[in-house]
């Protein structure tokens, strides 16, 4: 291990050997004690490591032996070197890639704002451009918690900002102020149906109704109204309950023959990285060889040391070739899920107090190749639906 160790650090050369006479010239380089090692037979030859050194004194010996000799590869530490001084831009130009990216990474590339609701977030950009939050500046200049402080009394539409910095993007939370409303409990208006129905009570608290039971609605009219009569122009507030038999209805089909998308164990991978909008690629280009694939996109930041963080991603693109099997399924079955699907839709659109009365199923479709369920679902609820007057 020292003797292979040594040699390493001194250097040595791999050489091909060949002539009539490899034995006398094996017999020769003993006696002129020229070292070879990791002899190998070749076809018409040998092949040898030897020293610096004693590559300089086999001439002598390969002319004796009528036999040529030559450099097939070079090992060893000084020749590594040797290499690395030939290619020195290569380790200067990632030292220097690492600090520019160092440097980059102490300012601020991005800025996000979340919670807007109301306010246009041009707006709110603009102003925290003002107060020196903005893509390029220096994070060693930012003050988070003046700029957040100062942006509130700016602008009196926010209540609270807070500011977090995670690496080179900084994300802006605000909470809007919310104005008070009007006082709508007040205010005068009518009472008017949200949907089609036939009318199974009325209870007016205030108002004057305009309905009765048994009668028969469409959606907008009116139901009570807040105008005590039409030679007087007092307005109030109606109040009341109107109940009403109504219907949902729901269609759903499922077919017979159902499509199963699966994995066949397949895959194609690439990988690369991206630094600020720059992608390269650490894999070779390949053509997806799939004609059917799902594909699958993972990022991942590059760790760094303590609270640094650089604008490098990994990005990990898999692509996973699918097939197809066709499975059939019963009618019954069919007919089944269809019924509960077009159920599920309608209990979504059905308000929580409502009281359901009847649910009705009816075969629309049946056929060797899909069928097809309306579902009724008939209920009594509250229709209406408060309405203020318009105010000109």
């Amino acid at each position: 291990m020292v003797w292979y160790l040594w040699h390493f650090l001194l250097g040595y050369l791999v050489v091909d050997i060949r002539g009539q006479y490899l034995e006398r010239f094996i017999n020769l380089a003993v006696v002129n004690n020229i070292s070879l090692w990791d002899i190998q037979e070749k076809q018409g030859g040998i092949r040898a490591a030897i020293s610096i050194r004693d590559f300089f004194r086999i001439r002598p010996v390969a002319k004796k032996s009528a036999s040529r000799v030559r450099i097939v590869s070079k090992k060893g530490l000084p020749f590594y070197l040797n290499r690395l001084k030939r290619r020195f831009i290569l380790p200067i130009g990632a030292l220097v890639f690492l600090i520019i990216i160092y440097m980059l990474s102490s300012f601020i590339w991005f800025v996000e704002v979340r919670g807007l609701e109301e306010m246009d977030e041009v707006v709110l950009l603009e102003q925290l451009g003002h107060l020196g939050l903005k893509p390029g500046v220096w994070k060693g200049s930012l003050d988070k918690d003046d700029v957040a402080h100062r942006l509130t009394v700016r602008l009196p539409e926010i209540a609270w900002t807070g500011i977090t910095i995670y690496g080179t993007k900084a994300v802006v939370d605000v909470v809007e102020n919310t104005l008070p409303p009007e006082d709508m409990e007040t205010a005068p208006g009518n009472i008017v149906a949200t949907r089609a129905g036939i009318v199974e009570d009325v209870l007016v608290l205030s108002g004057v109704a305009m309905v009765t039971e048994g009668q028969t609605v469409k959606e907008g009219d009116l139901l009570i109204s807040g105008t005590i009569s039409s030679e007087s122009d007092e307005l109030l507030r109606s109040k009341g309950r109107i109940m009403a038999r109504t219907w949902y209805e729901a269609y759903y089909e499922v077919a017979i023959y159902q499509s199963i998308v699966y994995r066949t164990g397949q895959v194609v991978e690439l990988k690369y990285v991206q630094v600020f909008d720059r992608l390269i690629s650490l894999t070779p280009y390949r053509k997806i060889p799939f004609s059917k694939y799902q594909r699958e996109e993972i990022r991942s930041e590059i760790p760094f040391w303590r609270n640094l963080n650089f604008p490098v991603e990994v990005i990990t693109l898999r692509y996973y070739e699918t097939g197809i099997i066709v499975n059939k399924i019963s009618t019954t079955a069919a007919r089944d899920k269809a019924e509960n699907e077009a159920k599920a839709a309608i209990l979504n659109e059905i308000p929580l107090h409502a009281k359901i009365v009847d649910v009705n199923a009816t075969i629309i479709q049946n056929t060797n190749q899909v069928v097809g369920i309306r579902v009724v679902v008939e209920v009594i609820q509250d229709i209406g639906e408060f309405q203020a007057f318009e105010v000109e």
